[in-house]
């Protein structure tokens, strides 16, 4: 469980920086070297998430509770639906290379990250973007405040899409 620990520890520092308001150029070269060494061509994946693809936050009034959207740009159809700070998608890579099932038996679209040489991954790409997103791009970011029944709806919705 060293590797959770780790990753938590990159983010914090990084954090801790930005809102220091002592986040350069330097800074965030440094993230992406401490990145690239824990995740490999996830990170790549999670970066071209943030040049291709929406990132939409949805949100309770209160901000407490956040449901993440992440769709193509070119393909509206496909749409990951997440819970902001939990490690968990419904993607396939997350379900073949971090829970370490076969949905269906569906064989992969990409090549899976073996540049760490380890039988199992942390996270996704999609998750990844994510923590990225709200950490260095605020822009690559749309936000949307609903009101609870509509929050809710939406929850639902998701919980019957996933499931």
């Amino acid at each position: 469980m060293l590797l959770p620990q780790l990753i938590e520890k990159i983010f914090e520092k990084y954090e801790k920086l930005r809102q220091e308001q002592k986040f350069t150029p330097a800074t965030q070269k440094q993230i992406f070297v401490e990145l690239n060494a824990v995740f490999g061509d996830t990170l790549k994946r999670a970066l071209g998430i943030l040049d291709e693809q929406i990132i939409l936050i949805y949100s309770t009034e209160s901000e407490i509770r956040e449901i993440v959207e992440i769709a193509d740009r070119n393909n509206s159809a496909q749409v990951y639906k997440l819970f902001s700070g939990i490690n968990f998608c419904p993607c396939k890579y997350f379900a073949s290379n971090v829970l370490k099932v076969n949905i269906l038996n569906i064989s992969p679209t990409y090549s899976f990250d073996n540049s760490q040489n380890t039988d199992q991954a942390y996270t996704c790409e999609h998750v990844l973007a994510l923590r990225l997103a709200k950490l260095l791009c605020s822009s690559c970011v749309r936000k949307e405040i609903l009101v609870a029944n509509k929050f809710n709806f939406l929850l639902q919705q998701m919980c019957i899409d996933d499931f």
